[in-house]
């Protein structure tokens, strides 16, 4: 049997070796995403109402879990909430890398557990254990070891959104209420109660999990700010008038602007621009909504 230490560094490797991860594409976007502190007080706001940038406060990753000369003081359970692609998995994969790499957290945590709720609802038993074995993709994990300070774990729990009413239905038929699931009682706080999370959903889940929660620091992600999303043309053509002619015509057409906030949008409009370029093509009608900009 390895020892605690020994296995922490095993477990790090094992997450440099997940190939998936590195494909996300996550070196590429993680510093280009922009966090958005909000009051724990206050209830999110719907991603229907956007709020202004200048209205909020940036935060640090970094931040999140560590509060400097207080670590006592920083919350245990943050929620982080945005729209669809507006890199809420992206950001949650790279925190692991970075954690593995010693980069993020370094002294904080021994272990660092990345949890697709999709995913996850394919374990055959909801144990703590077997989620474990699952995360650290070995069945001969020390878990009693791991869970011997559990005030030195995170949990990161991506995508609640996917825990709505499919989830539902298959513990129903397992004979198991929804309540009673794994992830519902870290959620709650039952299991490993001084452990850390970090919960990522898309906005609209909200109000499912809002009642779970008895204290948590709400995070709002929302994707490229403006001086971000310009650098962004500027990295995907390469020639800098392409860049520049491009970027015009998105910052003339307001719909196109606000929408490449979000990162996939902004490679969707950054590749139909490029594909009009390449054909020499004036780009005379642009978008005027979500669809219009899948169409084109």
């Amino acid at each position: 049997m390895f020892g605690c230490w020994n296995y922490r560094e095993i477990y790090r490797e094992h997450v440099h070796c997940i190939e998936e991860w590195q494909e996300a594409g996550v070196n590429g976007r993680y510093n280009q995403v922009l966090l958005v502190a909000k009051s724990s007080s206050e209830s999110p706001e719907s991603s229907a109402h956007p709020i202004p940038e200048q209205e909020l406060d940036s935060v640090m990753v970094e931040a999140l879990f560590d509060s400097g000369e207080k670590p006592s003081l920083a919350p245990s359970l943050v929620v982080l909430q945005g729209s669809a692609g507006t890199g809420k998995t992206t950001l949650a994969r790279k925190m692991v890398l970075d954690w593995a790499t010693g980069s993020l957290y370094p002294g904080r945590f021994d272990y660092v557990f990345y949890v697709s709720c999709k995913e996850v609802v394919l374990l055959l038993e909801s144990k703590l254990e077997q989620l474990l074995f699952w995360c650290c993709g070995d069945n001969q994990a020390p878990v009693t070891e791991i869970l011997r300070q559990p005030g030195r774990l995170l949990f990161i729990l991506d995508g609640f959104d996917e825990l709505q009413r499919p989830f539902e239905e298959k513990l129903k038929k397992r004979g198991l209420s929804p309540k009673e699931s794994l992830l519902h009682l870290l959620i709650r706080r039952h299991t490993l109660p001084t452990c850390s999370l970090l919960i990522t959903t898309r906005s609209l889940a909200l109000r499912n999990l809002e009642p779970l929660l008895k204290q948590a620091g709400h995070v709002h992600i929302l994707g490229f700010s403006e001086e971000e999303r310009a650098r962004y043309f500027s990295s995907y053509f390469t020639d800098e008038k392409k860049a520049d002619s491009a970027f015009d015509i998105v910052q003339k057409n307001d719909i196109l602007y606000k929408a490449c906030q979000v990162p996939g949008i902004c490679w969707v409009v950054c590749s139909w621009l490029k594909g009009q370029m390449e054909r020499g093509k004036a780009v005379l009608d642009t978008p005027r909504n979500s669809t219009d900009i899948f169409m084109a």
